[in-house]
């Protein structure tokens, strides 16, 4: 009996190229994972960022990345009051303030915040849940009457 042989075309340097596309690609997803485990693309210890001077109000925590319409938090350390700059929170929906303020003041430039307080030797912690209402950079100041401005920014995905 006669026995067929069915002839392969081999392309050893394409099969080579494609084992390289393939590792470069596997090597890709390896860091995509491991970036969104850290926080590069939400909440995780890449994502977490803090501004000011430790244990000198105002201090600043909050996220370097968000999403787009997505509820995010900016807590802010003060003694009594402190002001943000306009040009951020017109980029910003703000959706709750805890505490609520004494006192709210806009100018051209920020919005003052004051607060009353039981322990004015204390600091006061003020949350804000904000949602970004526009997609890349956001770059913000915070101020008080007894420190230097903070700057800060963060990236929004869509």
């Amino acid at each position: 009996m006669e026995s067929k042989r069915i002839e392969i075309n081999e392309d050893l340097l394409f099969q080579r190229r494609s084992w390289k596309v393939q590792r470069a690609a596997w090597a890709v997803m390896a860091l995509l994972i491991a970036g969104g485990i850290l926080g590069l693309f939400g909440s995780g210890p890449l994502s977490r960022a803090r501004a000011g001077a430790s244990g000198q109000p105002p201090v600043l925590e909050y996220s370097r990345f968000a999403r787009f319409q997505a509820s995010t938090i900016l807590r802010v350390q003060v003694q009594q009051g402190f002001w943000i700059a306009a040009e951020y929170l017109e980029r910003m929906q703000i959706e709750s303030i805890t505490p609520e303020p004494a006192t709210t003041e806009a100018a051209t430039d920020r919005v003052s915040y004051t607060f009353s307080r039981l322990e004015p030797s204390q600091p006061i912690t003020v949350t804000f849940r904000i949602k970004p209402q526009h997609i890349g950079v956001l770059r913000g100041r915070i101020g008080s009457s007894e420190s230097q401005t903070i700057r800060f920014s963060q990236f929004v995905y869509p």
